[in-house]
């Protein structure tokens, strides 16, 4: 193993630059391999490598890399681009294929599509991708390989199973197999493969195109609206727990909502100190003190339920059907979190203001690339009403949950949702101010809104 190690050491640029590498804030140490098994796909010849890198700080990360055999250089030996090694990967679900002990297919329930027929010569990776490598398998099912690996249950395998069995939610792929990799006690998800679903792109791609052009803004508040719907439908599968402990809600507290505050606040002291580099120390102070009296809304948590949600919901993780509706993708949850901590059941409104952030992401994005006056007021305007109208067809949906998920109170209601949005823009204020300053206005602007700052 300590070739393939001192290989990836001397191509740590490389690696670095790879969209799915998750942790590019931080300075790369060391470099190991845990695991590298030689395998034949047909004519080709592939090293099953999983590394483990060290970094000045944080705790160590692993990734699976598989490489062609040989001696090319590391970028030309990238084996998620060749046919062989992709056909391979899904084929081997036929008869539940193991190899050395540690890599195992299994199929996940009774439906796995046929692998026959299909021409591998035309799988690829979906351009977008970030945090993992999505390849379409001619548009047959795609297959998920996971880039960063964590022990222990994959929220997106584990939610993908669970929606399985909750008939009355189809929103979303069906999941059809999973490759596990055995590394002593853990047990490591490392590829999934799902229901392939006919789409124009993915919300996010869509909505940037459809609202460039003035004609199509209006309908488009229909869209979302619609899209506010499946999120509720998505809650009322995720709050059905089937009789499965890991799924069973939990009625907040007030230990638990005193929880929820100290994770706001680790927010705004992460991010509002950061931002004594570009405001005044008197908006920081007032943006400080607004934040925190905004803490009291927790409260109105009390007595609704936590459950397992998206963790991760924007745009991005929506596709938009080829029959005008959305599917709903990725359940990994926030990829810098450990799988327990994606795991944790949640207030469900933090997904709706996810998706509140991601609107108004949108608008901006379009807005800073135009000069005009009053076609950016035009965009801010329409976030504004296409927020309303996710969160009231949301809130319209989400009553008829048989157990309390948010507030029923109309001002509780939006008490607590302010409070998710601020902790989301808090945290996006924070990534703005580590890797995209040009961008930082976009966070900052909500959150003087919400503390009602915006006119200073």
């Amino acid at each position: 193993m300590e070739p393939l190690a001192q290989l990836f050491t001397d191509n740590i640029d490389w690696l670095v630059s790879r969209r799915w590498f998750g942790d590019k804030a931080r300075s790369i140490v060391a470099i190991d391999v845990e695991t590298a098994d030689l395998v034949r796909c047909g004519d080709t010849a592939v090293i099953l490598v999983v590394i483990r890198c060290e970094f000045e700080w944080g705790r160590p990360s692993r990734y699976f890399v598989p490489l062609l055999a040989g001696d090319n250089p590391l970028p030309e030996r990238d084996a998620t681009t060749n046919a062989d090694f992709l056909e391979w990967l899904v084929t081997g679900f036929e008869h539940e294929r193991e190899v050395s002990d540690r890599w195992r297919w299994r199929v996940i329930g009774d439906a796995f599509p046929a692998t026959e027929g299909v021409d591998y010569t035309r799988a690829k990776a979906i351009s977008g991708e970030q945090s993992n490598t999505t390849v379409v398998y001619d548009n047959a099912f795609i297959g998920k390989i996971f880039r960063k690996i964590s022990a222990g249950a994959n929220p997106d395998l584990e939610i993908g199973e669970h929606f399985m069995h909750v008939r009355a939610f189809e929103h979303v792929p069906a999941l059809y197999g999973v490759i596990e990799l055995t590394q002593g006690d853990d047990r490591i998800d490392v590829l999934a493969v799902q229901e392939y679903v006919p789409n124009v792109g993915d919300g996010w791609s869509w909505l940037l195109r459809m609202l460039a052009d003035a004609e199509h803004r209006d309908h488009l508040i229909s869209d979302i609206a619609l899209l506010g719907t499946r999120t509720a439908e998505m809650h009322l599968a995720l709050a059905d727990d089937l009789g499965n402990p890991d799924f069973t809600p939990i009625e907040i507290d007030e230990a638990q909502a005193q929880a929820i505050i100290q994770r706001v606040i680790a927010e705004i002291e992460g991010s509002v100190e950061g931002l004594t580099h570009v405001l005044d120390p008197s908006q920081v102070e007032r943006l400080h003190k607004g934040l925190g009296l905004m803490m009291g809304d927790a409260w109105s948590m009390v007595g609704t339920q936590l459950i397992r949600v998206h963790g991760d919901y924007h745009l991005g993780q929506t596709l938009r059907t080829d029959r005008d509706d959305f599917a709903i993708i990725d359940f990994e949850g926030e990829p810098s979190r450990t799988m327990d901590e994606r795991r944790l059941k949640l207030p469900a409104l933090k997904d709706v203001a996810g998706m509140v952030r991601s609107l108004d992401y949108a608008g901006a994005t379009l807005a800073q690339q135009t000069d005009d006056a009053d076609e950016k007021k035009a965009f801010a305007d329409w976030v504004a009403r296409a927020s309303d109208a996710f969160v009231n067809s949301y809130k319209t949906a989400i009553a008829s949950a048989t157990i309390p998920l948010v507030p029923a109170d109309d001002a509780a209601f939006t008490s607590v949702l302010n409070l998710m949005i601020a902790e989301k823009a808090l945290y996006e204020t924070r990534y703005e101010l580590n890797n995209r300053p040009d961008w930082l206005w976009i966070p900052l602007g909500a959150l003087l809104r919400l503390v009602r700052m915006e006119e200073d």
